[in-house]
């Protein structure tokens, strides 16, 4: 499930991320389908990036440029195992090693031309890089592999917000009867029930969540209460188990990755009982759609960065976990994307 990371290194360069605890951290950046046999272009947390996979099937991560003469290496193409840059064909080993220039055939090219990599690993269907040196192992998302269940991800969708913003509106509660109307929510059941909320190093986690929703699942009819368990973790990297127990019950992987500060990537992995492919699209439907719904909340918001700082926006007691989220990127560092 977790790509090969031996043979990586960092990139930093003093200065160069605009935040040191997301340079850290694993942002997803496509989906293992995306990553086929060309050299595919990303851009996360403001810097380009080329993914292909070598001779192994391992995905890679190298900055989008060759040292040369900087030209886009995702350009190029995958030959014999190797990164073939468009320009002047010099090629690239898995571990970013420039192992050949054509204009000198019968040279050894030296160790400081190669490329300049970052660490990679693929889980839950999803390429994920980390530019410096992680923090910590990847998301632990244990239902993806749990038995009976299938999986899929939602097409990858942009927000025009920062990753923390759409984290936290993951998860809110509150907003269900006013965004969702109808299907995660409807007036007059507002009441969010007190619940507790956990925080560690590694994250922040609420247990008890219960909230009244006209439709608790894609899977099931019927007003009724659902459960909920939040995790949270990573700073934009959250997930939600729904209704555990029932046969209709999911799991929810929010991955946010943040192209720029303003500018963040949302996919979602739900895993759900192993039903036919009919139940299934009728699922992925039901998720898009709330995706799309949050989005247009989302973006309104302003502050466009998420404040940090107590008092700076009102809270209740119904945002509890958000408040605690809030407070953990706080103690990490975080500056990006928040005030």
């Amino acid at each position: 499930m977790v790509g090969d990371m031996s043979n990586t290194r960092s990139i930093d360069v003093a200065g160069e991320f605009p935040d040191a605890v997301l340079a850290r951290s694993w942002l997803g950046v496509a989906t293992g389908a995306e990553l086929g046999a060309a050299p595919l272009a990303v851009r996360v947390l403001e810097q380009d990036l080329v993914l292909w996979r070598d001779a192994g099937g391992a995905a890679r991560a190298f900055v989008d440029r060759c040292g040369h003469r900087g030209a886009r290496l995702s350009l190029g193409v995958v030959r014999e195992g190797q990164l073939v840059c468009p320009y002047h064909g010099w090629r690239f080993a898995g571990d970013g090693r420039c192992t050949y220039w054509p204009a000198h055939p019968q040279e050894v090219p030296p160790a400081q031309v190669g490329a300049r990599t970052a660490h990679t690993a693929e889980a839950y269907g999803m390429v994920w890089v980390c530019l410096d040196e992680p923090r910590g192992p990847l998301p632990d998302f244990p239902a993806y592999a749990a038995p009976g269940r299938r999986s899929a991800i939602d097409p990858a969708v942009d927000f025009a917000a920062c990753a923390p913003r759409v984290v936290e509106n993951f998860l809110d509660m509150a907003h269900f009867p006013f965004v969702h109307t109808g299907v995660l929510g409807a007036e007059p059941h507002t009441e969010v029930d007190d619940y507790d909320v956990e925080v560690s190093a590694e994250g922040v986690a609420s247990i008890g969540c219960r909230f009244w929703q006209p439709q608790p699942s894609a899977l099931a009819e019927g007003g009724t209460y659902a459960d909920y368990a939040y995790r949270v973790l990573g700073p934009t990297v959250a997930s939600l188990g729904k209704l555990p127990g029932r046969p209709d019950a999911f799991d929810i992987l929010l991955v946010t990755t943040p192209i720029d500060e303003f500018t963040t990537r949302v996919w979602k992995i739900n895993v759900f009982a192993d039903t036919d492919d009919a139940t299934a699209a009728r699922f992925s439907r039901f998720s898009q759609a709330a995706m799309v719904q949050d989005r247009r909340i989302v973006e309104s918001q302003s502050p466009k960065r998420m404040p940090l700082a107590p008092r700076v926006e009102f809270h209740q007691r119904a945002d509890k976990l958000a408040a605690a989220y809030r407070r953990w990127l706080r103690e990490l560092g975080l500056r990006y994307g928040v005030s």
